[in-house]
């Protein structure tokens, strides 16, 4: 029995230390990642904007994204949502 709580200790050290680093980087690297997608977003939104108010249409809509089996995930949610909020912004 206490070999089993000594391999326990073991393998549950070994993936906190394994992990220890790799969480602070994630952390460090969170706000950047944040401004990667924020950007490109941004433009695209004005972009469809000035497209929109060229065709002289006053209200839009904005649908969940799928992937190729139809299927609507929570990345194409929230990117309709980011867009969505953008185009309001914008506007």
């Amino acid at each position: 029995m206490r070999l089993v709580n000594l391999f326990s200790y073991a393998v549950l050290r070994f993936r906190s230390e394994r992990w220890i680093p790799c969480l602070i980087v994630a952390v460090a690297l969170a706000p950047s990642l944040a401004l990667a997608y924020d950007q490109p977003l941004k433009m695209l939104a004005t972009s469809m904007a000035d497209k929109i108010a060229a065709a002289g249409k006053k209200n839009v809509a904005v649908v969940d994204f799928t992937d190729l089996s139809g299927n609507v995930t929570e990345l194409s949610r929230f990117l309709a949502e980011e867009i969505s909020v953008d185009l309001t912004n914008v506007a």
